[in-house]
């Protein structure tokens, strides 16, 4: 499957990647160790500091049709 809504946010699994990197990288290199530690602050900190930096790029913008199945059935512009 595509996921729940049929895509991904690419921008947050690299963030995500870029935390549990940054956690592993304390386990891998002793003097480090504390990073690893402190792995839930260390990889939370790490991901949301390389998100916020990935937001401040361009927008991605998909404009690729939805299929008529998708539409939300609530929108106003949904067929009756």
């Amino acid at each position: 499957a595509d996921g729940l809504y049929g895509r991904w946010n690419a921008r947050a699994i690299v963030a995500l990647v870029a935390g549990v990197g940054a956690a592993l990288v304390g386990l891998a290199v002793p003097p480090l160790r504390w990073i690893y530690d402190y792995a839930w602050f260390a990889g939370f900190g790490v991901a949301f500091l390389v998100y916020a930096a990935l937001l401040r790029g361009p927008p991605v913008v998909d404009l690729s049709p939805v299929p008529p199945g998708d539409a939300d059935p609530h929108s106003p512009a949904a067929p009756p």
